[in-house]
């Protein structure tokens, strides 16, 4: 298939070749069963894959590549940097875009999820359960992970938090782009002001933590629970 920019693809296999094309001009084609996906974007750079599965490619507005494999197969990304990265797995890679260009990837048992942020900033994970990334409308990206997992979460300046529980992690992102990260065995509530402070809280029971408007943080641990407040000058 050609489009109107001169873009090729060869597809070849066994079974059958969805090919999609978006109102942007956006690509997306699946291959099924011992099958080969080549994919050239307007910067004309190559991918070539082989497998037995499937390999599901999508092609974002900015000309980036993403190619996923399942059982024994290798993705490789390249992000606007010419950085590679390659990953091996059984399983499966559901692979989204939304309006701004922002993937995300989602695997489950025995699966490794890649992740290249608009700053070319890589996290590889590698668990047994299952991995929800959702982004929000500026391009913030989230990683969760449960049971034996690993959640990790860039904000605008490129830092870093993991945090592994056994449990489960919720993470809010507020209109500024602020995150937030939970762990617990029951219940932790964590609340962030206007300013993007951040509260980590680990406890058995509740804990209930609240910022002032000056941006003050706590972190409470306990077994039954703790009612914490913050005047508007700070005190604990």
């Amino acid at each position: 298939m050609n489009d109107k920019d001169g873009e090729n693809w060869i597809r070849e296999r066994r079974e059958s070749t969805t090919i999609m094309n978006d109102k942007d001009e956006e690509n997306w084609i699946r291959e099924r069963r011992e099958s080969t996906p080549i994919i050239n974007d307007k910067d004309k750079e190559n991918w070539i894959r082989e497998r037995r599965v499937s390999t599901s490619i999508m092609n974002i507005k900015d000309g980036e590549n993403w190619i996923r494999e399942r059982r024994e197969s290798t993705p490789i990304m390249n992000d606007k940097d010419e950085e590679n990265w390659i990953r091996h797995r059984r399983e499966s890679t559901p692979i989204m875009n939304d309006k701004d260009g922002e993937n995300c990837i989602k695997e489950r048992r025995e699966s490794t999820s890649i992740m290249n942020d608009k700053d070319g900033e890589n996290w590889i994970r590698e668990r047994r359960e299952s991995t929800p990334i959702m982004n929000d409308k500026d391009g913030e990206n989230w990683i969760r992970e449960r049971r034996k997992s690993t959640s990790i979460i860039n904000d605008k300046d490129v830092e870093n938090w993991i945090r592994e529980r056994r449990e489960s992690t919720p993470i809010m992102n507020d209109k500024d782009g602020e995150n937030w990260i939970r762990e617990r065995r029951e219940s932790t509530s964590i609340m962030n002001d206007k300013d993007g402070e951040n509260w980590i809280g680990k406890r058995r029971e509740p804990t209930p933590i609240m910022n002032d408007n000056d941006g003050e943080n706590w972190i409470r641990e306990r077994r039954e629970s703790t009612s914490i407040m913050n005047d508007k000058d700070g005190e604990n």
